[in-house]
């Protein structure tokens, strides 16, 4: 080989290295993407919350709606005898009834808590919730501390997968 064939040849492997490394700095060429229509959505409705009342509620009048979530909290400590004795009208079915201690690292023996009890309205009309907190075993003396809650329940106001809860006062506690 003279000098001249092996310059030849160093050129021409110069060439087909620069022409291998050329395709693969280049930039690779993609189609134009099209875009894609997305359907507007509309945001799912939020989950009712109950209408929640407690002893700050005792002589209101509210208005709620036929198979609203109603929930009912009063103070309690049946540890010392006390409990509730509620009733539910015909038109008001009691859901659940539960009691959550106040202190529960188990410390505090004869502490409070509170009794919470789950209703639905499901019947029109005006329905009175009442409860009398006092010892089962002793004799009714009026002196009783009670609960009275007066529900307004009106015709159910639910639409599409979207009800709605007022649990607004028509007549603020006391009566004024």
């Amino acid at each position: 080989m003279t000098g001249r064939s092996i310059l030849l040849s160093l050129i021409a492997a110069a060439c087909i290295a620069a022409a291998i490394l050329a395709g693969c700095t280049g930039t690779t060429v993609q189609p134009p993407s099209t875009p894609v229509q997305v359907p507007a959505q509309t945001p799912a409705p939020a989950p009712a919350l109950p209408a929640s009342f407690d002893q700050t509620d005792n002589g209101g009048n509210y208005s709620v709606s036929l198979g609203a979530a109603i929930e009912l909290r009063l103070p309690e400590n049946p540890s010392t005898g006390y409990s509730w004795n509620l009733s539910v009208p015909a038109g008001i079915t009691v859901l659940n009834d539960s009691y959550i201690p106040g202190n529960t690292s188990g410390r505090l023996i004869g502490s409070g808590g509170t009794r919470i009890w789950c209703l639905e309205p499901v019947q029109p009309g005006e329905k009175v919730v009442s409860g009398v907190y006092r010892r089962p075993w002793e004799p009714v003396t009026g002196n009783e501390t009670g609960f009275r809650l007066t529900l307004l329940v009106s015709g159910s106001t639910c639409g599409e997968n979207v009800c709605t809860l007022p649990g607004i006062p028509v007549t603020p506690p006391g009566g004024s």
